[in-house]
Formats: structure tokens, C-alpha cells, sequence
């Protein structure tokens, strides 16, 4: 059994998850909470009450056993007060949960119509950490505050692969991804009796992923996520549901580490889709002369091939004629096989 395996299935839960109303954390919402068990707490928070409470509907048709709180709330900036009366209204320590859970799944793409030397605007930088990192470390450390230390704390941070690497257009994003995910880094290293998961979902067909295709000013990242599109390869919200849960009962990181869907594939397929997009002129030429060069070489192979038969044919011949001559000792050398499979491998 892997030391940080979690197991969800009739479980005494508090969950709060951000970013709930729509997309990856909808769904998150309602997978996540389907096994919990009677008296489990779900708090669900977003801009979007009317998306909360179709949330809401969802869970209580799948798991009617479950308490649902919903909170429309603007991340953007919450003040201290705000999200400790969303905390101390919720969390009933005299449950005695199996497990206290938070998904941080809010999130914003920022401006992609410029590039990163374009980004001169205070208030705007202000205003996306805000919502991106200031608010997710606000939340999860009042939440620790409540939480008794002997509870088990499972704290997952949905992060992306532009935390670890850089996306033309993606200014924002990139910065904001990489200093949530160094803070949740930070928790695991500074507490080892707290479990985190820093999971990247992967490219995900939602309103954030077409926008990045519509709006970017890079023509290479809009590119790269046309073609996910085209080929198909972009993956719904309950693809990445699924594989997170997996995650989860596996149990196989270790606490702060990044996990990407399907992280070996992914990583290759975007490599290769990027180098694809830059190149797509310079490859297919290459290609081109490749198939040449190939195709020549087979054509000196066939020849050499054909000569070769050619010679033996001549050498059989001449040995009839040898057989009936009183000088056959010398046919031999006259007539010896002109090259070994060794020299022609030398052509």
C-alpha cells in the first residue's frame, strides 16, 4: 500500500472546493463527493450561484446523503473575515471527519492579446495574483488554522504544465501557476503530517482552453490547441476526473509533487506538437529529402544485387564450358566471385 494512498469510499469527509460552478471543478465536485459517507460536508464556492446550485443539484442526486453548502463568493479579493465565516459555519469539528479535503480549482488565463514586455499595468498584475495566488493562500491557511492537528488534511492544488514550463502569450498564467504551485511546495516541505497533490489536468475541453485557441496573440499556442482539437486529443472534464481520482487512490507521489495527466504521453505529444508548429515547413522538406535519399540507396542496393546475379549467372556458364577444357585448373582463378557481402556494405 503507497504511504499517501487515499481511500474516499464511505468516508467521513469535509470537502471544500473552489471554482465549482463550471467545468473541471463541477466535476471534480461531484466525482470526488459520490462515495462519501452520511453526515459528509461539500462547500462549494464560486462567482456563479446559479452554476453552484446546479452543482449542488447534481451532487444530491448522485450522493443525497451528503450536506451541500454553496457560497457565492468573488475571489478576486475575499477579505479574512468573509472566508473564516465560510470555514467556522461549515466545519463541525465534533464530526470528527475521516478526512478534511480542499481542492484550490479557481483560476484565470489573464490577458493573452500581449506579450509578457506588455505587461505594464499594476492593477491588472494585482488584481490576477489576487485571484490566482493571494486568495488560494489566504483560504488554505485559515482553513489550517480550524483543523485539528490529529484530523487528516489532504490539500490539492489543480495546477498546470505552464508551471513548469513557459507558453508564448501566457505571461500570466505561467507566473501565476508557478508561484501557487512553489506556495503548496512549500506546505509539503514545512509540514509532513499534511498531504499534497499539485495535479496538473492536462489540456481540457472547456471555455478557458477554446478562449486561449481564439484570443492568443502567439499564433503558436493558439496553433497547438487547434490541433488538439482537430486531432481529437483534448481532454474532456470527466477524462481528467477520472485519472485524478486514480491518483488519489494510488497514491504514488510524494507530497507537493506534480502530477500530470497522463504525464509521459503529454509531455511528448506537446513537444512534439510545438516543434511540429514551428517546423511545419522545414519538416516536411526534410521528409522529402529523407524519402530521397532512402529511395536512392535502395536503387544502388537493387543494382548491386542485380550485378551480382549477373556474375554468378556468367560464372555457371563458364564452368560448362570449363568442364570439357584440359586448362581447368586455371578457370577457377580466372573466374572467382567478384565481392563478398562484406564489400558491399563498403558502397
Amino acid at each position: 500500500m503507497a504511504k499517501n494512498q487515499i481511500d474516499l469510499n464511505n468516508k467521513l469527509v469535509y470537502l471544500i472546493i473552489t471554482g465549482a460552478s463550471r467545468g473541471i471543478g463541477k466535476e471534480l465536485a461531484i466525482e470526488t463527493s459520490k462515495n462519501f459517507k452520511t453526515g459528509s460536508t461539500v462547500v462549494l464556492l464560486a462567482r456563479s450561484k446559479e452554476g453552484l446550485e446546479n452543482t449542488k443539484k447534481v451532487i444530491n442526486e448522485t450522493n443525497k446523503n451528503v450536506e451541500v453548502i454553496i457560497k457565492s463568493i468573488d475571489l478576486t479579493k475575499p477579505s479574512v473575515e468573509e472566508l473564516d465565516e465560510i470555514i467556522n459555519n461549515s466545519f463541525d469539528a465534533s464530526k470528527n471527519y475521516d478526512l478534511t479535503m480542499i481542492i484550490h480549482n479557481v483560476g484565470t488565463l489573464g490577458d493573452i492579446s500581449k506579450w509578457s514586455n506588455d505587461m505594464n499595468d499594476y492593477n491588472e498584475l494585482e488584481q490576477y495574483f489576487s485571484t490566482n495566488v493571494f486568495a488560494p493562500v489566504i483560504l488554505n491557511n485559515r482553513l489550517l488554522k480550524v483543523i485539528p492537528k490529529s484530523m487528516k488534511t489532504f490539500i490539492v492544488n489543480i495546477t498546470s504544465k505552464a508551471a513548469l514550463h513557459a507558453f508564448k502569450s501566457f505571461g500570466f498564467y505561467c507566473m501565476g501557476k508557478a508561484a501557487r504551485e512553489m506556495y503548496f511546495k512549500m506546505i509539503a516541505e514545512e509540514f509532513k503530517d499534511l498531504l499534497v497533490l499539485n495535479y496538473s489536468p492536462g489540456p481540457v475541453e472547456s471555455d478557458m482552453t477554446v478562449y486561449a485557441q481564439n484570443a492568443s496573440i502567439s499564433e503558436e499556442t493558439s496553433g497547438m490547441f487547434k490541433q488538439l482539437r482537430n486531432e481529437g486529443t483534448i481532454l474532456t472534464t470527466a477524462m481528467t476526473t477520472k485519472r485524478f481520482l486514480e491518483v488519489v487512490a494510488a497514491g504514488k507521489y510524494n507530497s507537493g509533487d506534480h502530477m500530470l495527466k497522463s504525464s509521459n504521453f503529454h509531455q511528448s505529444f506537446l513537444f512534439l506538437t510545438k516543434l511540429a508548429y514551428k517546423n511545419r515547413i522545414t519538416i516536411p522538406v526534410f521528409v522529402c529529402v529523407a524519402f530521397l535519399v532512402c529511395n536512392f540507396r535502395w536503387e544502388i542496393e537493387i543494382s548491386i544485387q542485380t550485378e551480382r546475379l549477373q556474375v554468378q549467372a556468367n560464372n555457371s556458364d563458364q564452368e560448362d564450358i570449363d568442364l570439357t577444357d584440359d586448362d581447368s585448373d586455371n578457370s577457377d582463378d580466372e573466374y572467382e566471385p567478384v565481392s563478398t557481402d562484406d564489400e558491399l556494405t563498403d558502397i
